[in-house]
């Protein structure tokens, strides 16, 4: 974490190979989620008092759409409908916790819950 807020000026760089490595189809599961936890720790740490540490959060914005349509695409292609629940649990969960956070409007977030469906 440390590494990413002190680099923060380069916040698009890193949301963009951070984001790209959540999208590879060939990564598993649990590296997916894993990754998706990196994210939601920057984001959290976005308030952190760093110089252009907030950036991290407009970083990522546009990265959302694609990355909880990947997970939908995933959570098809996964054997057995309890693994698909629990990636489901998993990454409504982090949802959950950004709405708490505030990290993003909750119109957003409701979208992004969605894509889930």
């Amino acid at each position: 974490m440390a590494l990413a807020l002190n680099h923060a000026y380069a916040a698009k760089q890193v949301a963009k190979i951070v984001s790209e490595s959540l999208l590879e189809f060939t990564t598993p599961i649990a590296r997916k989620v894993a990754r998706l936890y990196v994210v939601s720790d920057i984001l959290y740490n976005s308030a952190a008092p760093k110089p252009h540490a907030w950036q991290y959060r407009d970083a990522f914005h546009p990265y959302l759409d694609l990355i909880f349509t990947h997970f939908r695409q995933v959570m098809h292609t996964l054997p057995g409908r309890i693994k698909a629940h629990a990636f489901r649990r998993q990454i409504s969960q982090v949802l959950e916790v950004w709405d708490q956070w505030l990290v993003y409007p909750p119109m957003l977030l409701q979208q992004l819950r969605e894509k889930l469906q």
